[in-house]
């Protein structure tokens, strides 16, 4: 099954290229790839709602930490945060 296009697959790719992974302070990781498939703040998952174009306005971006490397995997595992 193919992965819909989220509003947050383009925010995730300007992160990236934006913010380097060598720019992250020591303890601190990037936010895999493979983000959070159900209700999460952004980076690392795509929110509470999702929409298959980028909207023209009216745009919130919401994020956090995640916690550890741990509670990320968990929360990808619940498919939940």
């Amino acid at each position: 099954m193919k992965k819909k296009i989220m509003v947050t697959d383009e925010l995730f790719g300007h992160l990236n290229r934006i913010v380097k992974s060598s720019s992250y302070p020591d303890g601190i990781v990037p936010v895999p790839n493979d983000r959070v498939e159900g209700t999460a703040f952004f980076p690392g998952g795509d929110g509470l709602y999702g929409h298959k174009n980028f909207p023209e306005e009216g745009v919130m971006v919401l994020g956090q930490d995640f916690d550890n490397e741990e509670n990320f995997e968990n929360s990808r595992f619940r498919r939940s945060e």
